[in-house]
């Protein structure tokens, strides 16, 4: 299974490792926040933004303000979309 160590959505800016630095856990930014991927429809039910539609994990806080997966490098996952090495060459 692919991994996030090469995955464009594991947050390698000092941001995506807020918490968790000791331990290399970084900010996987392919799952957002449940609450800000769905949205209320006419009959008052969250229904899915057309953006998430092939999104298959989401966070949630008890709050709904903010909530993030942190994962390490070796966490595999089906929405990996490949890091492109060369982009990030200066």
């Amino acid at each position: 299974m692919k991994t996030c160590d090469t995955c464009k959505h594991w947050d390698r800016s000092d941001d995506g490792k807020q918490y968790g630095t000791e331990l290399n856990l970084r900010i996987c930014r392919a799952c957002p926040a449940y609450f800000n991927a769905t949205e209320w429809d006419d009959e008052y039910n969250r229904r899915m933004k057309p953006e998430h539609a092939s999104t298959t994990a989401f966070c949630q806080d008890g709050s709904d303000y903010a909530a993030y997966l942190y994962t390490l490098g070796n966490h595999g996952c089906t929405m990996h979309e490949p890091l492109d090495v060369e982009a990030k060459k200066p």
